[in-house]
């Protein structure tokens, strides 16, 4: 099974949440890739969201859970609040990064990465 971690990035005020996805061409999805032997999930996790998006990760990172894609991937998921104004940019093997209001991701992320947003609900509301 391959294990992946990522970042789930969000920017909440007081009438709603965003997050960031990326879009590889075919799926959005929370900014992640595969973990190296030399790198843990977290720095793993950290690495992928600069490299797909050219955001840094917030120093405030901590664990949100993990999801198993059927029985190929295991993604390892941390969440960070955005603070300010940035704005993500796609690398060459990502088509577009921007933020959705929760509601609206749900319906454009990969089904098995929604419980991700669940948790994250729970936490932040």
């Amino acid at each position: 099974m391959k294990l992946t971690a990522g970042v789930l990035l969000y920017r909440a005020n007081q009438r709603d949440i965003k997050v960031l996805l990326v879009n590889n061409g075919k799926n959005w999805s929370i900014p992640k890739g595969g973990v190296t032997p030399k790198e843990g999930p977290k720095k793993t996790a950290k690495r992928e969201l600069k490299e797909e998006t050219s955001l840094q990760a917030p120093k405030k990172l901590q664990k949100l859970g993990w999801v198993k894609k059927e029985k190929r991937e295991l993604l390892h998921c941390y969440m960070g609040e955005l603070e300010g104004r940035h704005i993500p940019r796609a690398n060459n093997e990502i088509r577009s990064a921007r933020f959705f209001s929760i509601k609206q991701a749900m319906r454009h992320v990969q089904k098995y990465q929604i419980p991700l947003l669940e948790m994250l609900l729970e936490i932040v509301v």
